[in-house]
């Protein structure tokens, strides 16, 4: 199969699982708790009538079958409503604020890569060594803590304790004007403003909530590196490799090439994941993104900035997955060939 066919194929298999996607998130938020109508209306003092006429107004009034239809008329349209606590389009506010989240997925990932995969490798090479011992505690540790528990340890550890990392408030500091928006990305957009002031504090923000990210991620990335490249060593190719006399370097890099396949799926997974949980996180550290965005819109019981936060990260889901039949495909002809 050719390589542009397979990409329609891969893109055109997840039009049911967007579909789906959005009529369940859909459903989902017309069955939670709180009224839109009576959050808009003025005070807890309002009154049946006028909580009535802005339910018609906001067509909630309708049976829910004509209200699914309209809805999804209108994202046919490019429309993904309109937040009633924002007054901005859905789509507007999360154009907006997607890069910080992007910013703040990105790195947590680039950390559990830079550590997560040596760290396996390590492991599987020196079985029972304090390397071994290291990743069996940070698997077990990583997967039992909350990330929100982590985030918050590191909050009191560096910031209140040692003093060591900002104030957990946002991107920047207050005091340091931000660099001219042309990415939305606070590193990149200061780095190109040749802005260092706001680089250092942006990074020096950016810093923690990666961290706490990154810490329940790393568990699963470091264990399956380690059983991945423990069950290439033990293989009879590379015990032939071994007998056969070739430089132990060779032999651990043709290991890793063979190890990568299954440690590309489960960090892709593993990114998916990040790009839906860094809700919790971007709340606790006041990050400007797309899940803090989500958590004020439930508390709000405003339904399209939730219906457009799910929609967006079925969408990214779907992208990350679209990348990683690629890289299969590039690690592995054979995987390519067989799709």
């Amino acid at each position: 199969m050719s390589f542009a066919r397979r990409v329609a194929a891969r893109l055109a298999a997840t039009v049911p699982i967007l579909a789906g996607t959005v009529v369940f998130t859909f459903l989902l938020t017309h069955v939670l708790p709180g009224d839109p109508a009576a959050f808009l209306a003025s005070g807890p003092s309002a009154g049946p009538e006028e909580i009535a006429q802005i339910r018609a107004r906001m067509g909630l009034d309708q049976p829910l079958p004509t209200q699914l239809w309209r809805y999804l008329e209108a994202l046919a349209h490019g429309d993904w409503g309109q937040s009633h606590t924002t007054g901005q389009p859905v789509l507007t506010d999360l154009w907006q604020r997607l890069p910080a989240s992007l910013e703040l997925t990105l790195a947590a990932f680039a950390l559990t890569l830079l550590v997560g995969i040596p760290l396996g490798a390590a492991a599987a090479l020196r079985p029972r060594s304090p390397w071994d011992r290291a990743c069996t505690l940070l698997t077990v540790g990583g997967s039992c803590m909350p990330s929100f528990v982590v985030a918050l340890l590191l909050i009191y550890v560096f910031y209140f304790v040692l003093g060591w990392a900002p104030e957990p408030t946002g991107r920047i500091d207050a005091m340091i004007e931000p660099p001219p928006v042309r990415s939305g990305f606070l590193l990149l957009d200061a780095a190109l403003a040749a802005r260092w002031d706001a680089l250092a504090s942006a990074a020096g923000r950016l810093l923690l909530p990666a961290v706490a990210m990154a810490a329940f991620s790393l568990a699963p990335v470091a264990r399956l590196t380690r059983a991945s490249l423990l069950g290439v060593l033990r293989s009879d190719p590379v015990r032939t490799a071994r007998a056969l006399g070739l430089p132990r370097r060779a032999v651990v890099a043709g290991a890793l090439h063979l190890a990568l396949l299954p440690v590309v799926t489960s960090a892709g997974m593993v990114f998916s994941y990040m790009l839906s949980a860094n809700v919790v996180i971007e709340k606790v550290f006041a990050w400007p993104g797309i899940g803090s965005y989500a958590l004020d819109a439930l508390m709000a019981a405003d339904h399209a900035p939730l219906q457009g936060f799910v929609l967006l990260v079925a969408l990214l889901f779907v992208l990350v997955n679209l990348a990683v039949d690629l890289l299969h495909g590039r690690i592995d002809p054979r995987a390519g060939a067989e799709a």
